[in-house]
């Protein structure tokens, strides 16, 4: 049993919804072009006939992946990959969908245009039905995305009927059929746990706010704008508030309706909170200057530590897509990459597409995201990192970037 990355650190100083067309077979399985071998083997997950390009956007933890994928300048579907087969989801009458998130029954959460007024509504696919969460919403872009526990609860950003194009968006909740405006006000959702619990921001004063069974509360800050991004089962919640500077933003953990300032990694003035385990595990960002990327840290019991032994003189991460239970990190550091107790993995490539991107990790460790080359539009591919056992030691292992060089 892999010890929590944290303690080694401190140690070290479905069925298709409306599906259309014949289910498609796995492609040929990729290796890693030219790089050092790593515990992970990529697969260029396959795509329905008419389909040229995808994205692959989430995977529960017994390996179904959701995303979408189109046609050169055309609509583009839901697709839900499940045992290397891939099933076009449909739409809700519309030309355009895409899935966001899929929880542990494979019930899959999205957004999709409806009939004439090509207007996005968020959807649930289940028992392979695809279900209008919000009929008659005109929600005027792509930014619904939804998230969905595994009680099938469904939260998104989105505009109230009657709104118009100008109107902000508020949060609002899917539960069993009944629809919650869950602030009454212009409002951005983040996250839902197992319990029902909802967190989020309003859009006017960005205070942040945490939502159960109908009783709202809004969270402290630490002297400035805050919004949070993840909440853990245990309803531990992570995110970002600006200090009484208003030019300095710290990570935060809010517990029992108090705030915890996380800090920064040193070399650094600002931070971000990312993700958060159910042991209470943090996942965060350290840097300077947020567009130009930043130093992924660990916090748990009052503790920060680098998610890198050598992270400041390691490249910077563009993004990160989150945090397993075990406390592996998958990112986008010029390419996709996995951190694993100090160790810094770079995902394998695909022939012909050098550039890739993490988009979510499970607990298993699979890793899902998009490659491409950069010199080719519409080159997009939807890749599954798989996980693969590995064992080395000290003398064989082919050295890692950035971090620790022994695996146990």
């Amino acid at each position: 049993m892999r010890r929590p990355p944290f303690a080694a650190l401190l140690a070290a100083a479905i069925v298709a919804c409306n599906g259309s067309g014949t289910p498609t077979a796995p492609g040929a399985s990729a290796i890693d072009i030219g790089a050092p071998l790593v515990p992970y083997q990529a697969i260029e997950l396959p795509l329905p006939d008419g389909i040229v390009w995808g994205d692959a956007s989430a995977i529960n933890n017994i390996g179904q992946i959701v995303g979408f994928g189109g046609s050169f300048n055309g609509p583009y579907h839901a697709l839900l990959w499940q045992d290397g087969v891939v099933q076009d989801l449909g739409t809700l009458g519309g030309g355009w969908s895409q899935a966001t998130d899929i929880n542990e029954l494979g019930q899959v959460v999205g957004q999709s245009t409806t009939g004439l007024t090509q207007l996005w509504h968020p959807f649930l696919c289940s028992q392979g039905v695809m279900t209008d969460l919000h009929p008659g919403a005109p929600n005027f872009n792509e930014s619904v995305r939804p998230r969905v526990n595994n009680a099938g609860q469904v939260v998104w950003t989105g505009n109230a009927v009657g709104d118009t194009p100008h109107t902000p968006p508020r949060a609002w909740l899917w539960s069993n059929g009944v629809l919650t405006d869950l602030v009454g006000a212009t409002s951005t959702v983040a996250d839902i746990n197992e319990r029902g619990q909802v967190v989020g921001c309003t859009v006017n004063g960005r205070a942040a706010f945490f939502w159960e069974n109908g009783n709202l509360q809004f969270l402290p800050s630490l002297g400035g704008d805050a919004c949070p991004s993840r909440i853990n089962g245990q309803g531990q919640v992570v995110g970002v508030s600006h200090t009484t500077a208003p030019t300095v933003t710290h990570a935060v953990l809010w517990e029992d309706g108090q705030v915890t300032d996380l800090g920064v990694l040193a070399g650094d003035s600002l931070s971000a909170g990312a993700d958060i385990t159910d042991a209470g595990l943090v996942l965060g960002t350290s840097f300077n200057d947020r567009f130009a990327g930043g130093h992924p840290f660990f916090w748990q019991s009052g503790v920060l530590l680098p998610a890198s032994p050598t992270y400041q003189s390691d490249p910077l991460f563009q993004s990160l897509a989150g945090v397993n239970e075990g406390g592996m990190i998958a990112g986008t550091r010029g390419g996709a990459v996995v951190v694993e107790d100090g160790i810094t993995w770079v995902l394998p490539a695909i022939e012909g597409r050098p550039s890739s991107r993490a988009s979510a990790i499970n607990n298993g460790g699979d890793v899902v995201g998009v490659v491409s080359d950069p010199a080719q539009g519409n080159s997009h591919r939807p890749v599954l990192w798989r996980r693969t056992p590995f064992v080395t030691t000290l003398g064989t292992l082919p050295g890692p970037i950035g971090g620790l060089r022994s695996r146990r």
